[in-house]
């Protein structure tokens, strides 16, 4: 090689490093093999070559950086500075082979050793096979005893499942009672639930046996007569990445399906829509995921620390991808229910800009003049409609309460409120009614007056969502009862859904059943007000003022 220039000491250091750090490492451990190599050609024992001080040792020298006798550009600084190099990539190559050493120490044989009792059914196959007996008429005997044990295990695990339900209960009602604060729970044991749970247990061992004996039709004769169950490790890794390609492709092609069809959807179809082309993309990305951590990987010695922690996922892939996947699917349901979170429409208020709650009862009639001079000393100027509804505290039945609402609170609907919507353009938007006449259809809080043959059914109105979530009511028509801590016990009957209304989270029944059932509570506490602009917040701000504490 000729230079046209004559090399400075950093880059003749660089040459030298070069080969130190990447050509040495490499060479001498090819020189060692070749000197196996040899001692076998000529009969010698290679095993004695492993003894310590059996392999040829080298020693290398080097001047380049160091010859401050014979170099004038080599200082004491550059001396300092190729010892610290040379130092330096001395570590690097003892990173290297740790790194090395990480990647391709295993502790898993692929062939283990088998419990006795595994050994012993193993012969037995190897038996049946040998005399002639085809590999699924060995696994289908195999599998009918196994779902025979499977059928009685289920059975004890229901016995001991409802036995320890029975025992946190009473635990729950008598020593833990202040986990709970009051006895109200009680064990609900109903044939259903217990047939579900029976037939599902079942149905899961059996496919996992199933799963499992087919493994029987790739085993060795010869090997099973002597009790050894080989697993064919490169069959099975063909087999995963055949079958994971196509469920990554089903799952990629289904999410771009989804997404057109969601461009012509409307509500809660369409954020179904949405929701599913999500987890489809996020299911193929965890597979992806899961595909790499199983490949071994040539550059895992390229760089440091981040390497280091890449080759540490992939030591266990599928607790890495569980792990990934939990932190993805939190995050994806957080961003997905905030992107669909409804914002107020005119169908969702019909009209009105304000909701308002008073601590106590109200008795005059917001909605009149007389009413709002008697209570405030003037008539409220920006408000065009006031409706005052009485109120039966309860729980919130609404998507916001995460557990199951058993006393929902109520709230009577006036007479004024139902006949405003009679001639009124500004609807709430209804997801279903039992509606028969027209105006009904029209109006379906007429459907709050209707009489039934039964008295003590009550008619009520129920925001869609309040009912399938909280109260578990699909459609309208169904009775709905509710034991209350007052001491009612009041059977509704659903004659209207309303679909994404401000009404969420209550029972609507007319004012004069409201009455009726609970004649002690008077006055009103809720109220819906149409307000007109900035005159319809000072009119709400004197109200604030005025009625509060």
């Amino acid at each position: 090689e000729i230079f046209i220039e004559k090399p400075d000491v950093p880059s003749e250091r660089r040459n030298v490093l070069h080969y130190f750090s990447e050509v040495f490492p490499e060479v001498i451990p090819a020189l060692d093999r070749r000197l196996r190599y040899a001692f076998e050609a000529n009969g010698l024992n290679p095993d004695e070559l492993t003894k310590n001080e059996a392999f040829p040792r080298y020693r290398f020298g080097n001047w380049v950086g160091g010859d401050r006798d014979g170099h004038p550009f080599v200082t004491a600084d550059i001396t300092e500075e190729t010892l610290m190099l040379f130092r330096l990539y001395a570590f690097v190559i003892i990173r290297r082979r740790l790194l090395h050493l990480v990647k391709t120490l295993s502790f898993k044989l692929h062939m283990n050793e088998a419990p006795d009792a595994l050994k012993s059914r193993a012969e037995e196959v190897g038996v049946l096979q040998a005399v002639g007996l085809p590999s699924k008429k060995v696994s289908g005997v195999l599998l009918c005893e196994m779902s025979l044990v499977c059928c009685l295990g289920a059975l004890v695990g229901i016995l001991l499942g409802v036995a320890y339900a029975a025992a946190m209960i009473w635990g729950l009602k008598t020593w833990w009672l202040g986990a709970i604060s009051k006895p109200i729970i009680n064990l609900h044991i109903g044939p259903v639930s217990i047939l579900a749970g029976l037939l599902g247990g079942v149905l899961i061992c059996v496919a996992t046996i199933h799963w499992g004996l087919r493994s029987l039709r790739t085993q060795s004769t010869r090997l099973m007569l002597s009790g050894v169950i080989e697993e064919n490790s490169n069959q099975k890794s063909q087999e995963k990445k055949s079958w994971f390609a196509m469920v990554i492709g089903i799952m990629l092609v289904l999410a771009v399906v989804l997404s057109f069809v969601a461009l012509w959807l409307n509500g809660d179809a369409q954020a179904g829509a949405f929701m599913g082309s999500g987890f489809c993309v996020l299911t193929a990305l965890l597979m992806i995921v899961y595909s790499w951590f199983g490949k071994d990987s040539d550059d895992a010695l390229a760089s440091g620390l981040s390497q280091l922690s890449l080759l540490s996922l992939k030591r266990n892939p599928l607790r890495s991808t569980l792990t990934i996947g939990l932190v993805a699917v939190a995050s994806f349901l957080i961003t997905a229910v905030s992107s669909f979170r409804l914002t107020p429409t005119d169908q969702g208020t019909a009209g009105f800009d304000y909701v308002a709650q008073s601590s106590q009862p109200i008795f005059a009639d917001l909605g009149s003049g007389d009413g709002q001079n008697e209570l405030l000393g003037e008539a409220l100027q920006g408000v065009n409609r006031v409706f005052g509804f009485r109120y039966k505290p309860g729980e919130d039945a609404s998507c916001n309460n995460l557990y199951q609402s058993t006393q929902p609170r109520v709230l009577g609907v006036p007479k004024d409120f139902i006949s405003s919507f009679d001639e009124n353009d500004q609807q709430f938007a209804w997801g279903g009614s039992v509606a028969e006449s027209e105006a009904e259809s029209k109006n379906p809080w007429r459907l709050l007056e209707k009489d039934f043959e039964d008295k003590d059914v009550i008619p009520v109105v129920i925001d869609k969502n309040t009912a399938n979530y909280s109260l578990k009511i699909f459609a309208p028509g169904g009775d709905y009862t509710v034991q209350f801590d007052s001491g009612e016990f009041v059977r509704f009957r659903v004659v209207g859904f309303l679909s994404n209304t401000i009404l969420q989270g209550s029972l609507l029944v007319s004012e004069e059943d409201f009455v009726r059932v609970f004649p002690y509570l008077g006055g009103s506490r809720y109220f819906l007000l149409d307000g007109d602009g900035a005159r319809g917040e000072q009119a709400i701000t004197m109200m604030e003022s005025e009625l509060g504490d």
